[in-house]
């Protein structure tokens, strides 16, 4: 699951620009929308317009959000039917989850990390109170509602050019044994999920999602070099967030707050097109600044919460590497001495990150 490559400023003169202006406004709309958790919006807004490359179709924007939606309540409507069999619940969403896995191994078809995540989420808030996960659902319906709005009507203003080069379609990932591959996925992922849905806090909710987002890289290697770069990517996008947060407290006004996140944004964008890291780290800094600073507006301690989401962020990659790396190192022989690690060869798709 290889990165997209750098956007190019002959192609999409207006990249930076355009991140930039539709990450504010994600902020700006948390607010009036009251959606809850308010990093949904913005984060999501982050992967798509940060991730697109060449000529812009509004149609695949459109169906991207109305599959995350559909996906978002298939999963909570299964949770509902299972409510009070914790046993039968927790199975179910596992299959789901191994479903993903396999898909992602063997395909590398972006409606699996769609499936995974969507999961993911919502089996864990369900766990701890269904009206926590129907809010989440309506975040996600509210989040897609807008981004299908709000995409097409910035590209339509600040429009790549016509002429851009497409992208290739990504050729499937090389993994032998995808089944097993899946399973050990599952075996990480299982333990973290059953404490959500019974003792875990979900405003860590955080961590499980970065566990989650590492263990979908079918490859080892992709899976370090994710790792590497969400680690670069949480200390840059942490650092951005913790200057905001201190501007904020020191002079605390909502309209300061979106300048600064509109500067930072746009730092990040130009450094996805001539930064000296991968654009994937400076693509994946703004979601980390997206899920620190979003609701500090009503947060008595933001910049403990900044802390603590931080640490979140970087423990649950840090897990779900080292985890999967000892299964694997456990498993070796079954998964055959010509395992191909190499290089990944489809990408995640870009609401993700």
């Amino acid at each position: 699951m290889a990165a997209a490559p750098r956007p190019s400023r002959h192609d999409d003169p207006f990249f930076s620009l355009r991140c930039a202006l539709g990450i504010t406004i994600g902020f700006l709309l948390i607010e009036p929308l009251k959606i809850e958790p308010g990093m949904i919006l913005p984060s999501l807004l982050v992967s798509l317009l940060c991730g697109q490359r060449g000529p812009y179709t509004p149609v695949k924007t459109v169906i991207g959000m109305a599959i995350v939606t559909l996906l978002i309540w298939l999963v909570f409507a299964l949770c509902v039917l299972t409510q009070g069999m914790l046993a039968v619940q927790f199975l179910t969403l596992l299959g789901i989850c191994y479903l993903a896995f396999y898909v992602l191994a063997r395909s590398g078809n972006a409606l699996g990390i769609m499936l995974l995540i969507s999961t993911v989420m919502i089996g864990a808030m369900f766990g701890q109170s269904r009206l926590a996960a129907e809010a989440m659902r309506d975040a996600f319906t509210a989040t897609a509602a807008v981004s299908a709005l709000l995409i097409p009507c910035l590209n339509l203003l600040l429009p790549p050019r016509v002429d851009a080069a497409a992208l290739p379609p990504p050729p499937p990932p090389e993994v032998e044994r995808p089944a097993l591959q899946a399973l050990l996925r599952l075996v990480v992922l299982a333990p973290v999920l059953l404490a959500f849905q019974t003792i875990a806090s979900p405003s860590d909710l955080i961590f499980v999602i970065m566990l989650a987002l590492v263990l979908a890289y079918p490859t080892r290697q992709a899976q370090r070099t994710e790792a590497r770069e969400r680690i670069s990517s949480t200390l840059l996008g942490g650092a951005a967030a913790v200057v905001i947060l201190l501007a904020f407290t020191v002079q605390a006004h909502f309209l300061i707050l979106l300048g600064l996140v509109f500067l930072a944004a746009l730092f990040f964008a130009e450094r996805m097109i001539a930064g000296r890291a991968s654009a994937n780290t400076y693509q994946l800094g703004p979601s980390v600044l997206a899920v620190i600073v979003a609701g500090v507006t009503v947060d008595v301690h933001p910049l403990e919460t900044a802390a603590t989401r931080l640490s979140l962020t970087m423990a649950g990659v840090a897990s779900g590497l080292g985890l999967l790396s000892l299964l694997e190192w456990v498993f070796a022989a079954k998964l055959g001495p010509g395992r191909r690690p190499g290089k990944p060869s489809a990408h995640l798709p870009t609401w993700a990150r």
